[in-house]
């Protein structure tokens, strides 16, 4: 287990910043609620696409590949719905659970610019780049051996993303907070 922490600036892509609060709204809460069980159970497949469809693209996200039953890769995501106060959980692209979220303490600037499907085991260093509007603001750092990990590390335009020997193994985006001392 390693724990890795950025910091990056804001920007994106298409120059779609999103600044986002969230909400307690019981009627909102209720809408997510209705809408996750409406998605596809587990083992069918495509409850990603249909949450895409349903909620729209998530504000921040994490995708992780990691070896699953009998040795194959398995994706792991958690998509975080700032507004809504509402995480999805995803395991090879079917809902795992709807979890409520912590409000955030003040407006952020969510990257929905990054496609969480964009982001597949055999995304290269140059596809994240590309993903960048400004490509050199992507910096990378090799993990501390005293982690016991092999990876190198690259932060950039609030997105994080961990490659290993195999490929990409972790792709994350980070919120900025808006406000005083942000």
């Amino acid at each position: 287990m390693f724990a890795l922490v950025l910091l990056a600036g804001c920007g994106g892509g298409s120059g779609e910043d999103a600044v986002v609060t969230t909400t307690t709204n019981p009627a909102i809460e209720q809408a997510v609620a209705s809408a996750a069980a409406a998605l596809s159970p587990v083992g069918e497949g495509g409850a990603a696409a249909q949450v895409l469809g349903t909620l729209g693209p998530p504000d921040a996200f994490v995708v992780t590949f990691e070896a699953g039953p009998g040795g194959a890769t398995q994706r792991r995501e958690t998509w975080s719905y700032l507004e809504l106060a509402t995480a999805v959980e995803l395991v090879d692209g079917d809902v795992l659970a709807v979890q409520p979220l912590e409000p955030l303490a003040g407006p952020a600037i969510a990257p929905i610019w990054y496609d969480p499907l964009a982001f597949q085991p055999g995304t290269t260093v140059d596809d994240v780049r590309s993903m960048l509007t400004d490509p050199a603001a992507l910096v990378s750092t090799e993990a501390p051996p005293e982690l016991g990990v092999d990876l190198t590390v690259y932060a950039g335009d609030q997105l994080l993303v961990a490659f290993d020997a195999t490929g990409l193994v972790y792709a994350e985006t980070v919120p900025l907070a808006v406000g005083a001392g942000s």
